[in-house]
């Protein structure tokens, strides 16, 4: 129920942190333990290193060594949130994509306007500034996101976990993830 902005300006990283920020505010939430897939996970760790005191424990899914160097991709998955209809979309991630923004009934547009400023590099010393402990979760098969192993050596206190045969946008639903987070969190 959210207003929906469709200017590419209204989003960044930063900004969508903040609004997480805000959002804890307005919910009187002091301390939580954050969860976040992909794009979410960005947020999240800016979250952690500009209010270190509000997350307890962090989870990033879909998040692997290739954003420290910027993600890729985000033309083929702007485009295809773009396009008229499916049919058009010819990339695998950029129907991979779509079909996941359809089946969540996302509204498509907002996430165009959401993909292409979120796509710069996270800095190697925005990691290594959280402190909360965190798991860096990533589908063995995923070649968006890389390496959970290669992010988690970047952050002090991360552990990393592969999500065996799992892409990007089937890792989030895998049981073992789900499982994995679970325990996680209870330590």
């Amino acid at each position: 129920r959210s207003e929906k902005l469709y200017r590419h300006q209204d989003y960044g990283t930063v900004i969508m942190s903040e609004d997480a920020h805000r959002l804890l505010d307005h919910l009187k939430v002091a301390r939580a333990h954050v969860i976040g897939y992909s794009m979410g996970a960005r947020i999240a760790a800016y979250l952690a290193s500009r209010h270190a005191g509000r997350v307890a424990r962090l989870v990033f899914g879909g998040f692997g060594a290739n954003f420290v160097n910027g993600m890729t991709g985000t033309d083929d998955i702007f485009e295809a949130l773009s396009a008229p209809n499916s049919e058009t979309v010819t990339t695998e991630v950029g129907r991979s994509f779509r079909a996941f923004a359809l089946q969540t009934k996302s509204d498509l547009k907002a996430l165009a306007a959401c993909i292409r400023p979120v796509r710069e590099a996270i800095s190697p010393d925005v990691l290594a500034s959280i402190r909360c402990p965190v798991l860096v979760a990533v589908g063995t098969e995923d070649k968006l996101a890389g390496s959970a192993a290669g992010l988690a050596a970047l952050i002090p206190c991360a552990v990393a976990f592969d999500i065996q045969g799992r892409e990007h946008m089937k890792a989030a639903g895998d049981q073992t993830f789900k499982t994995r987070v679970i325990e996680f969190l209870k330590d």
